[in-house]
């Protein structure tokens, strides 16, 4: 076996997951589901907040999944070009609270 598929095998991106924080944020994840399932039983929301919940669970793991496949030192290269865009994010949604991203709910314009 050469040294090349041997460090390919070490470097693989499965290797690289923390499979007891998984489980952690699995176990976590059932247990905030089933509680806003049980929160819910009143009746008085229209909205099912579990599935919801549920989306988020999965939208961040594929996020998570997308930015653990990307190797740590292309990461840090472009740490402070993705700070810089981030911020100039965030300054925007000062300047124009109201977008159909940002809805005005019960008068409350923005966050700060």
């Amino acid at each position: 076996m050469s040294s090349t598929s041997r460090q390919l095998k070490k470097n693989h991106w499965i290797r690289r997951i923390d499979w007891k924080l998984v489980a952690i944020l699995a176990l976590f994840a059932i247990i905030s589901v089933s509680i806003i399932h049980s929160a819910m039983g009143g009746g008085q929301y229209s909205a099912n907040f579990s599935i919801r919940q549920i989306l988020y669970y999965v939208f961040g793991g594929i996020i998570a999944g997308l930015i653990m496949l990307i190797s740590p030192k292309k990461l840090m290269k472009y740490t402070y070009l993705l700070y810089f865009i981030l911020c100039i994010g965030l300054f925007i949604l000062i300047i124009i609270p109201e977008t159909p991203f940002t809805p005005i709910i019960n008068g409350a314009k923005k966050l700060v």
